[in-house]
């Protein structure tokens, strides 16, 4: 029985030596996989943040040169209207005031649209955000 008992023993001991080796690259495997996984959808995030932010600056860029060209014909209109209806000693008062206050309104729509320019949050925020977050499980924060 002793016999039976210490072979059994060695047997069972040369049977469970390779399991830790197939459990841990096992292990390894699965951890690739989702290492993978996980590289996959922040190579995804990456690419919607990239297709929205090209068509914020697209749809902005359109604005505003709609936008230009649409003041733009109305205040040669609106100058020349003001211009030919105030009496001659008066025309260049009034075009200075024009000038004036059409050198406000482009200040004005310039910042307007530089802040529409600029990302809410940064460039890419979401995927900065979920990489600082993969990082810090990683790490074990």
């Amino acid at each position: 029985m002793d016999a039976h008992a210490d072979d059994s023993e060695t047997g069972g001991a040369s049977a469970e030596t390779p399991q830790p080796a197939l459990g841990l690259a096992a292990m390894l495997r699965r951890i690739a996989a989702q290492a993978i996984e996980l590289l996959q959808l922040r190579i995804e995030l990456f690419g919607t943040e990239w297709q929205a932010e090209k068509l914020r600056i697209y749809s902005a860029l359109t604005g505003l040169l709609l936008a230009i060209l649409l003041a733009g014909a109305t205040l040669v209109m609106l100058s020349l209207t003001l211009l030919l209806l105030c009496p001659p000693a008066w025309r260049w008062c009034v075009a200075l005031v024009l000038a004036i206050v059409f050198g406000a309104l482009a200040r004005l729509v310039w910042r307007r649209a530089v802040a529409q320019l600029r990302p809410p949050g940064g460039a890419f925020a979401l995927t900065l955000a979920e990489l600082a977050r993969d990082k810090d499980q990683f790490t074990g924060s």
